[in-house]
């Protein structure tokens, strides 16, 4: 069985079969064909619905064209609804040649969306995510069937960040490479100098009832760059090339309040406005990035339809790993590298899943 964009495609292949076989295909229960060809396409109507709230969670701010805005009540977390056509399908097959061979196929789930890791044309052939089973709630099988049924997901608001570290805390793998729960609210340190593995299960350890939390996949982060296009907030050509004019980047001048630097490698938190050139002698010495959620001037420059900080602050880890490596993808660039080097979409940069840096975070996402 394959799938293409509004329509899939069933091939039969059973035991005892033969060329004298008419096939008849059930759709939802319904009689869609009957045809002597052991292959059929489906086309189908995707459906867009209004976004569902969790228990404990409140709507603060916007709306599905601009970024739907909710919160947990008990703990501040946030994250924005990405709208995503779908539907669900059971299917199954009955093949007959007239006379002796009956045949009837175990029945089949399909989920079809408008999930997609592809972007103006683009494919990341050099990577790939392990799908896992459907039946876990953990895994990208189980999101696709959840955002096909749901009509989308919810994306974290910002980076996942390490609770109650605004300052203070040492730099080091040793100290923030651990187990414990994100938060994803603003004013947050981002939980930085953490690998891969690590990241992944402290994601998705934040919520594991009505809802389940994961590491961004690339279905999730490319179908919301899809619908940053589609919803007028930014062009392809936007996404594709420099992001100073909405990133926390900026080509010639960068200023924000707040932060988060490590000049000299003992620490520090920035309490003023500052310049690139400033930024750019914390680099040469160390690094620098913002809290989560900071409004630079113009306030709000780095959020898209309410999503912060997709194109940089902290790189940010995803499932994709490298074909025939131990590499998995960081996405959106980070404070060492320029807007125009790696921008909002970008494919080349990666780490090795056991190494966490200091430039290096991740993002939740949260569905049904």
């Amino acid at each position: 069985m394959s799938q293409a964009e509004n329509s899939f495609t069933i091939r039969v292949d059973m035991e005892n079969e033969n060329s004298n076989m008419t096939y008849e295909y059930y759709v939802n229960g319904e009689l869609k064909a009957r045809t002597s060809s052991n292959e059929y396409t489906q086309e189908v109507e995707l459906e867009s619905k209004e976004p569902y709230l969790p228990s404990g969670f409140r709507h603060t701010t916007g709306d599905v064209n601009n970024g739907y805005v909710i919160r947990d009540t008990s703990n501040g977390n946030e994250f924005v609804w990405v709208p995503v056509g779908g539907k669900n399908y059971t299917i199954y097959v009955k093949a007959s040649d007239g006379k002796n061979i009956n045949l009837q196929s175990n029945e089949i789930d399909v989920a079809v969306s408008e999930l997609t890791r592809i972007i103006n044309g683009y494919t990341y052939d050099n990577w790939y995510e392990e799908e896992g089973d459907i039946n876990d709630k953990k895994s990208i099988a189980y999101f696709k069937k959840s955002v096909a049924e749901n009509g989308g997901f919810y994306m974290g608001r910002y980076e996942m960040g390490m609770p109650n570290q605004q300052s203070g805390l040492a730099f080091s793998r040793e100290a923030r490479n651990i187990r414990g729960v994100p938060v994803c609210k603003a004013n947050e340190m981002p939980w930085n100098y953490i690998d891969w593995s690590t990241a992944k299960a402290n994601l998705e350890s934040m919520y594991n009832g009505e809802v389940q939390s994961a590491m961004m996949n690339s279905y999730a982060r490319t179908t919301t760059l899809n619908w940053f296009v589609s919803s007028g907030a930014k062009t392809i050509s936007e996404l594709m090339n420099s992001s100073a004019s909405f990133g926390i980047y900026n080509d010639s001048h960068m200023e924000f309040k707040g932060g988060y630097s490590n000049p000299d490698g003992n620490g520090g938190y920035v309490e003023d406005y500052i310049s690139i050139m400033e930024v750019n002698n914390m680099v040469a010495n160390g690094f620098c990035f913002i809290e989560t959620g900071a409004n630079t001037r113009p306030a709000n420059v780095n959020a898209i339809n309410n999503i912060f900080d997709l194109a940089g602050n902290t790189a940010e880890w995803t499932t994709e790993k490298r074909k025939d490596s131990g590499n998995y993808r960081l996405s959106g660039g980070c404070c060492e590298s320029y807007s125009y080097a790696h921008p909002i979409i970008d494919t080349s940069l990666e780490l090795s899943g056991t190494i966490g840096t200091g430039t290096a975070s991740s993002r939740p996402i949260l569905y049904k």
